[in-house]
């Protein structure tokens, strides 16, 4: 018999807070490695402790997708309107709750350094929807920042945009598409409906 779902989600959990730990020079940009690393490690895993705690609290294999997004950007919300969050109810299963929290944290922490997110006027929406009906209906998740400084795409690619980009969202047989135009960083992911919900 297979492991149950919250044991395979305590497993996939911890293998990733490890690779967390060894990469923790690895960086979005150039810069100050000391001091960004300090608390960015810390805050990757503080994300996926609220996933994980989100999700085993209640011994749930699946939770609303809404919180696992507000949960995972919790930490950078200093405003009430810093995030703009809307989409339809969706349940998500502990796989891809995690993929995504992990990303969202990725993404909020670049914001944080170079984006929306570095200044007290940006803002980020993070919306989603979903097209088409049943087993062949498509989730698309859009993170949308805006208010920030101009935004140039980043010379090399560094851990954090390799886990958005190519890593992270196969955990769900997601697909990803992550843009730098100047008014800020647009990141769209697209996934099945059935991949999402896989525990």
């Amino acid at each position: 018999m297979g492991a149950k779902p919250n044991v395979r989600f305590c497993a996939r959990w911890r293998s990733i807070v490890t690779e967390s730990g060894r990469k923790r020079n690895d960086r979005f940009g150039e810069g100050e490695p000391e001091k960004r690393t300090a608390s960015y490690r810390p805050n990757r895993l503080i994300a996926l402790g609220k996933s994980h705690d989100l999700l085993l609290g209640g011994s749930l294999s699946k939770a609303p997708l809404r919180s696992v997004i507000e949960n995972a950007v919790e930490i950078h919300q200093d405003r009430l309107d810093r995030f703009v969050i809307d989409g339809p109810l969706i349940m998500i299963g502990s796989r891809a709750a995690l993929s995504l929290a992990l990303m969202l944290h990725e993404l909020a922490t670049n914001a944080a350094k170079y984006g929306a997110l570095s200044n007290a006027s940006g803002r980020v929406t993070i919306d989603w929807q979903i097209d088409g009906d049943g087993e062949d209906a498509s989730v698309t998740v859009r993170w949308a920042e805006a208010g920030g400084p101009p935004v140039e795409a980043p010379t090399r690619t560094g851990f954090g945009t390799r886990l958005i980009a190519r890593g992270l969202a196969g955990s769900f047989d997601g697909e990803v598409d992550l843009r730098y135009p100047p008014t800020g960083v647009v990141c769209t992911i697209v996934a099945p409906q059935r991949g999402l919900m896989t525990s």
